[in-house]
């Protein structure tokens, strides 16, 4: 949880950080480590993705 409200921009540290601490202790394994892969990617990439200014890039 430290890495969703750590991330670099004060906007994704609101939506990522709020994400984790409303849903993470519900989520599989498996879904826990794609949401580590995805706050993993750029910040920027991030924000843009999730506020539909820019396009998800395939999975790497």
């Amino acid at each position: 949880m430290f890495r969703a409200h750590h991330m670099g921009s004060n906007e994704n540290d609101i939506l990522f950080g709020g994400f984790a601490e409303k849903y993470l202790a519900r989520l599989t394994p498996e879904q826990v480590e794609r949401f580590e892969t995805l706050i993993a990617e750029n910040d920027t990439d991030l924000f843009n993705w999730v506020t539909g200014k820019g396009f998800a890039c395939c999975p790497r």
